[in-house]
């Protein structure tokens, strides 16, 4: 079940905390300390922002951002945020996009 919790944050990308908790029948609060723990034991790489999501950010993209900010030397937040969103994919993995339109379609038939 641990693998399955890191492969849905790697392959969903933007994760909302009380959607991953819904998802794994976890409290929320269960999910920020799984989340904080696996962070810690390098399992995972991301962060967790003020409005409740966790954004996973691979090694690789975490480098290049860094590696980015290296080369620029002194940059501005805004320069800072453009290179990132164009270092960093946020875009869902195909086969939870899949999953979550099923979802989405199997509702929508049940009402």
């Amino acid at each position: 079940m641990l693998q399955e919790f890191i492969d849905y944050l790697k392959a969903k990308k933007i994760s909302p905390l009380d959607e991953v908790a819904s998802e794994f029948k976890l409290k929320t609060q269960e999910v920020v300390n799984r989340v904080e723990g696996l962070e810690a034991m390098g399992r995972i790489t991301g962060l967790l922002d003020d409005r409740g999501k966790f954004i996973y950010i691979s090694t690789e993209e975490m480098e290049a951002v860094a590696k980015w900010i290296k080369l620029q030397g002194r940059i501005g937040v805004s320069d800072l945020a453009a290179e990132s969103n164009r270092l960093v994919d946020l875009q869902p993995k195909e086969a939870v996009r899949t999953t979550i339109e099923g979802a989405v379609v199997e509702e929508a038939a049940t009402q």
